[in-house]
């Protein structure tokens, strides 16, 4: 609501004796600032209030502008505020961990380990002990990954693969 004389309603939001500052918000949403000599004696959150800023003037010394504060129809009438909703923090970003797809983890070897030395082990059944270097007149040197009485699993060591070999074709080289 404004008048013919400039004035504008509105509603004190907040004002502090001890500093003699305050703030009056327009029903337009407009904010005044205003110091303690404003016009209105003992301004009061929730009060209404007409305001406007007081033509030729800037701010005063304590940083108030100059404005003028008047009763809303003579009469102190007190309306009951709603606090402004708090902005809620912003959420922080969590960290994950990556993992590993299904098509990496199926893809173990049930013939034994694929990289680094096959610890030496002899197991029921076996023909050679698992780790043994062997050596194989056509692929070479290699050691045992897997063996049965006819058939050992080789991988062999330049080129790091595997064959199943006959045992007759095998040669043991270093067995202590």
């Amino acid at each position: 609501m404004t008048t013919d004389t400039g004035f504008v309603a509105g509603t004190v939001l907040w004002f502090r004796q001890d500093a003699g500052k305050g703030v009056v918000k327009a029903d337009d949403g407009r904010r005044f600032f205003f110091g303690g000599s404003a016009g209105v004696s003992d301004p009061s959150k929730g009060l209404r209030v007409l305001v406007r800023n007081r033509p030729g003037a800037s701010s005063d010394s304590n940083g108030a502008d100059d404005v003028e504060v008047q009763l809303l129809g003579g009469v102190r009438e007190y309306i009951s505020l709603e606090p402004e909703p708090k902005r809620a923090p912003k959420k922080r970003a969590v960290a994950r961990k990556t993992t590993k797809t299904s098509s990496t983890s199926s893809r173990t070897s049930k013939t034994g380990p694929k990289t680094g030395v096959v610890k030496r082990e002899r197991r029921r059944g076996e023909a050679l002990e698992r780790g043994i270097p062997v050596l194989h007149q056509q692929h070479g040197q290699g050691f045992v990954v897997l063996s049965t009485k006819t058939f050992a699993r080789i991988r062999f060591m330049p080129s790091g693969e595997e064959r199943s070999i006959p045992v007759g074709d095998l040669q043991v080289l270093d067995h202590g």
